[in-house]
């Protein structure tokens, strides 16, 4: 018989990552701080270990745990498996600082009568943190108290993801987050100055960074947007409307710069993802799938842009009253979330206050102590480039 493995608020002890793996080892963690973790089991790695060897009397285990387990879950929650919450329930993803830009301030995507797949399915344009403060005030506060107390006990900034059943918060994971090099840059810059991290351990979290990659794209002349939509991953990038991968591989092939506009994003644009130099669609929020992987391959991306519609048929797209056909130029902006038809210049810049900062860590007889907690989980390079390395500062005339 397998024994079930329960994590609830205030537990003692955390069972090891090498007994139950790191997610549940993680939530086990959160629940010690006394954070709101809704009641959870799992069964053991070493179970799962003897399927995969197929062991039939595992499998047999298996399905016992799983009874036991929920069996246990109805007990402590006074609920049926399957019963549903009310419409101030929902779902949700925090990051504790924002993975795109690196400013301090959280990102909050949620969506009441919902579940987390639908928030980061990108199919709806969740509420931000803007409109869930006004909206729930209080929830609002304690979300974001957890996000800074995870963050402080991780050591590292995190991706969280909860849920709200009947205006109560629960938190359901939390993981280090993925981040462009201009976060990670700011990130470590901003934990070394806050006596989360040593200067050491943020040299180390930095090591290998391209220094042109954390260089600062904005457009030169801004003037009014034909459209407005939510910046997910900062840059900018100018290029022609292609409505499909297909599309976006034969223009890209043909040596056009492209921006993939869809209604939503879904596997099957990865091809297009990879060829394009930014995507806009018309759901979606910074949480999103799409928004991640435009993250990850350093893509500018607005999601969730206000009067877009995409009409695959006649292979055109509406914004607001505007009509932009397959082909015409479009201009979009990551932070700001605005986008323009045409061709607008680019200008890049360095953040130089950081890296003079980063720099100073190299000269400074003084490492301050950093605050006692786990290993930094985040593997980021080989070695931080010298200042000497040519000046990136108002690069004009270039276009992504």
């Amino acid at each position: 018989m397998v024994d079930i493995i329960t994590i609830a608020a205030g537990i003692g002890q955390a069972p090891s990552m090498e007994e139950i793996g790191a997610k549940a080892a993680n939530l086990a963690r959160v629940a010690m701080l006394g954070l709101p973790v809704p009641p959870a089991f799992v069964l053991p790695v070493q179970l799962g270990t003897k399927i995969i060897q197929g062991d039939r009397q595992a499998e047999a285990e298996l399905t016992d745990g799983l009874v036991k387990g929920i069996q246990w879950l109805e007990s402590a929650t006074g609920k049926r498996f399957g019963d549903r919450c009310g419409i101030t329930s929902g779902a949700g993803v925090a990051f504790s600082r924002n993975p795109s830009t690196g400013a301090t301030q959280s990102v909050i995507d949620m969506l009441f009568d919902a579940q987390g797949e639908d928030v980061v399915s990108g199919r709806r344009t969740p509420e931000t943190e803007s409109s869930i403060a006004h909206l729930l005030p209080a929830l609002a506060n304690e979300l974001n108290c957890a996000l800074l107390r995870l963050e402080r006990e991780f050591r590292d900034v995190q991706d969280v993801e909860f849920t709200i059943e009947d205006d109560r918060l629960w938190i359901l994971q939390t993981r280090s987050a993925k981040r462009t090099p201009r976060a990670a840059l700011r990130f470590a810059v901003d934990l070394v100055r806050e006596g989360v991290i040593s200067q050491e351990e943020g040299k180390q979290r930095l090591s290998g960074l391209d220094l042109g990659a954390v260089a600062i794209a904005r457009f030169v002349e801004v003037g009014g947007p034909v459209a407005r939509g939510i910046g997910a991953a900062a840059g900018v990038a100018v290029g022609r409307a292609a409505f499909d991968s297909e599309a976006a591989e034969r223009r890209a092939a043909s040596g056009d710069r492209v921006i993939l506009v869809r209604p939503d994003i879904s596997t099957a644009d990865i091809a297009g993802l990879a060829v394009c130099e930014g995507i806009m669609t018309a759901s979606g929020g910074r949480t999103a799938h799409a928004a991640l992987v435009a993250r990850q391959m350093g893509k500018a991306c607005v999601v969730g842009c206000d009067g877009l519609t995409v009409d695959l048929r006649k292979r055109r797209a509406q914004l607001a009253e505007a009509t932009i056909e397959e082909g015409g130029w479009l201009s979009i902006d990551g932070d700001s979330g605005n986008v323009f038809f045409g061709q607008r210049e680019i200008v890049t810049e360095r953040p130089e206050a950081e890296l003079a900062e980063i720099a100073q860590w190299q000269t400074d007889n003084q490492t301050p102590p950093a605050r006692k907690g786990t290993r930094d989980s985040i593997a980021a390079g080989a070695e931080i480039q010298s200042r000497s390395d040519p000046p990136l500062s108002a690069i004009k005339g270039q276009r992504r």
